[in-house]
């Protein structure tokens, strides 16, 4: 998977209207557009030629044009989204179409799409460049589902319960020793890794230590999981993260999204953090 660095300054009229960043941005080439991992959204550009018919104005041509081509952003949109990998099994794809809930979400956020830039061209073509919130898309619905999908394909109920207590007590053992801690840079690069947006963390004994199932519902509800960021510096300079986190080094990636990091630095982690959603992930 091959991502470019974006400058704030060269992307001022497509991110303008966005939370953006002052440093780099992981961005993701997609078909005829691209998703925007820092951002979460996702811009594309529709395009149409002008249809001439006797007997309408110029104005009336034009207008049909720019409906045409943001019905070709949708399409493009749309094509895109299916596609965004939800976890290290599923795409948003998979699960629209196994759950009808979802399609109708997911399908009512798209629809809200937000027009960003329009261009109009000497033979009356028209591009309109658009932008859907991937946050949007990761709201409660999308959460609940991968939920369940997860807890079917683990089948682990038990095991997740038999292991509470054990974090329980490393969260506690642990406060003093993280206290001041403002959350968690976890550092991906020179791994294989591939965003998604319920990423999980675990330790070398495959203890899930961060996932959506363990993210405070509120935070979840808004698709504020987790943020990806190029550099250690544009993650620290986030809000994502605060004042002082701490950086942590991935040992190896499973399944492409799945990070594993060591199991002593897996007992320096604070879940009250992790329930925050206090973590940003460095990429390639």
């Amino acid at each position: 998977m091959k991502y470019i660095v974006l400058m704030l300054l060269v992307t001022t009229c497509l991110y303008a209207q966005t939370n953006t960043i002052t440093d780099e941005q992981v961005v993701q080439k997609v078909g005829h557009g691209q998703v925007n991992w820092t951002n979460k959204v996702i811009v594309v550009t529709g395009s149409a030629a002008p249809n001439l018919k006797g007997g309408i104005t110029a104005a009336q041509v034009r207008l049909q044009t720019e409906r045409a081509a943001e019905l070709d952003a949708y399409r493009k949109i749309l094509e895109i989204v299916k596609g965004v990998r939800v976890d290290s099994s599923w795409t948003i794809g998979d699960l629209m179409q196994s759950v009808p809930e979802v399609k109708t979400s997911v399908e009512g956020v798209i629809r809200g799409m937000k027009r960003i830039d329009t261009k109009y061209y000497s033979d009356g073509g028209v591009d309109v460049i658009v932008q859907v919130n991937l946050e949007g898309m990761m709201a409660s619905t999308t959460a609940k589902e991968i939920v369940k999908k997860q807890e079917e394909k683990k089948g682990a109920v038990e095991s997740v319960s038999n292991q509470q207590p054990k974090d329980s007590k490393d969260a506690k053992s642990d406060k003093s020793e993280n206290q001041g801690i403002t959350g968690y840079i976890i550092n991906v690069k020179g791994h294989p890794y591939q965003p998604v947006m319920y990423p999980k963390i675990i330790d070398e004994k495959n203890n899930e230590l961060f996932g959506v199932d363990k993210v405070d519902p509120s935070i979840v509800n808004e698709g504020k999981i987790v943020s990806y960021y190029l550099t250690e510096n544009a993650a620290k300079n986030s809000d994502r993260v605060k004042d002082k986190p701490v950086v942590i080094n991935a040992v190896s990636i499973r399944n492409k999204s799945e990070i594993v990091i060591k199991n002593e630095d897996a007992k320096k982690l604070d879940r009250d953090l992790l329930r925050n959603g206090r973590i940003a992930i460095i990429v390639d």
